[in-house]
């Protein structure tokens, strides 16, 4: 290799170590000032979300007692006979702090068998199946879903099971034939409203009505009615 070719590769490798170094010193001065960057943070504190509620009372309608989680005794009926009616009324409150799109309705029953005779006349079935046929409903009045105070689900709104007599029964009401009916009722309004059911029984005479069993295969024998009651937040809510 030449002297002026030496020179000239000598020359060439210093600008290149001085050009690397003037990088160096530039990315050095950079990441330098990337750590002194002022910054600062704050924070949001104190949130929180309080649980509205919705709490169904109820009393008897007919008592003057307060409201509460429960009653007993609506209607009750002792040493009863074909021909008797009975009737009572429950009053409903939503006392929580959200509004209700509707009430839903329910009914159970429970019989007991107490004086199967079979011999003379009296009870002539082993067993209270069925004593909920017995009682055809007379009297039946709650606002519907939606209405205005006279527009009402009343008995001429309640369905007839296929089986039985030409009236809606105690029977209708719990084996689930009248379910839309008590599906979609008017709930209480807000705040503190009430809206009241008035209900009433009669146990029908089978020498006028096409029941099921006679009536005498019912003496001495209870039943106890459950009446069911629900609040429901949303329009496709099913509660009961």
């Amino acid at each position: 290799m030449s002297d002026e070719q030496s020179s000239r590769v000598r020359l060439t490798r210093r600008k290149l170590l001085a050009g690397l170094g003037t990088i160096g010193a530039a990315g050095a001065a950079s990441g330098a000032g990337t750590f002194a960057l002022f910054s600062d943070s704050e924070a949001s504190t104190g949130n929180e979300i309080d649980m509205g509620t919705m709490d169904l009372v109820v009393r008897d309608g007919d008592s003057g007692d307060g409201f509460g989680d429960g009653v007993s005794g609506t209607f009750t009926v002792e040493n009863a006979k074909p021909g008797d009616t009975m009737n009572g009324s429950v009053e409903l409150k939503n006392a929580g702090s959200i509004a209700a799109d509707h009430v839903e309705l329910g009914f159970s029953v429970s019989p007991t068998e107490g004086s199967y005779g079979g011999t003379d006349g009296g009870d002539t079935q082993d067993g209270a199946t069925g004593m909920a046929g017995q009682f055809g409903v007379g009297q039946f009045d709650y606002p519907k879903d939606g209405s205005g105070p006279y527009d009402t689900l009343d008995v001429d709104g309640l369905d007839a099971g296929a089986d039985g007599p030409e009236m809606a029964t105690l029977a209708d009401l719990v084996d689930g034939t009248n379910a839309d009916e008590l599906d979609d009722l008017n709930p209480p309004p807000e705040p503190d409203g009430t809206r009241t059911l008035d209900i009433g029984l009669k146990w029908l005479d089978d020498a006028e009505h096409d029941l099921t069993h006679p009536n005498n295969d019912f003496q001495g024998d209870t039943l106890d009615v459950t009446i069911h009651f629900a609040l429901a937040q949303e329009p496709d809510q099913d509660v009961l």
